[in-house]
C-alpha cells in the first residue's frame, strides 16, 4: 500500500500539474478524458475530397463516435474563347476532362494540368474529373 506520507514532495496540485498541457489545461489531457467521460481522445486527419466521406474511430472508447465530412463543391463557371484560344486550368488532383461538344471547344490533361482549346464559334461545356470519376469543375465554354 502506499502511503502519501512516505514521499512529501507528492500532493494533489503537483499531481494535477503534470497531467496540465502546456497552457496549463488539463482537458485537453488523455488521462482527464478517460477519467472524466470513460474515453480516450482521437487524432483524426480528413483530406478533403470531391465526395462525401464518413470517418468512423479506429477503436472503441474514442470521443469521437463518426465524423461526416461533407464533399468540395465543385466548381462551376463560364468562359470565353477566341477561336484557336486556349485556357490552361490548374487544379490539384485532375485526372481526365471531357468537353460536351468538340466541334466547338476540346480538353485535355496533361500532368494536372487542362487545357482547353476553342475551335469554332459555340457553346461547350467541359467537365473535369478527379481520379475517383468525382466532378471537379464544370466549365461553359463560349467560343466567338
Amino acid at each position: 500500500m502506499l502511503y502519501v506520507f512516505q514521499y512529501p514532495s507528492f500532493t494533489s496540485l503537483r499531481y494535477a500539474q503534470s497531467l496540465c498541457d502546456e497552457d496549463g489545461c488539463i482537458s485537453k489531457n488523455p488521462v482527464f478524458q478517460w477519467m472524466m467521460f470513460g474515453k480516450i481522445g482521437e487524432d483524426v486527419y480528413v483530406q478533403p475530397s470531391y465526395q462525401n466521406e464518413i470517418i468512423y474511430p479506429s477503436r472503441k472508447n474514442t470521443v469521437i463516435e463518426e465524423i461526416e465530412v461533407e464533399a468540395i463543391k465543385p466548381t462551376v463557371s463560364s468562359v470565353t474563347l477566341a477561336a484557336d484560344a486556349t485556357l490552361v486550368l490548374t487544379i490539384k488532383g485532375i485526372d481526365h476532362a471531357v468537353s460536351s461538344d468538340t466541334t466547338y471547344a476540346t480538353v485535355s490533361v496533361a500532368n494536372g494540368t487542362a487545357t482547353i482549346t476553342g475551335i469554332a464559334a459555340g457553346t461547350s461545356t467541359v467537365t473535369v474529373y478527379d481520379q475517383a470519376d468525382n466532378v471537379m469543375a464544370t466549365i461553359t465554354v463560349t467560343v466567338a
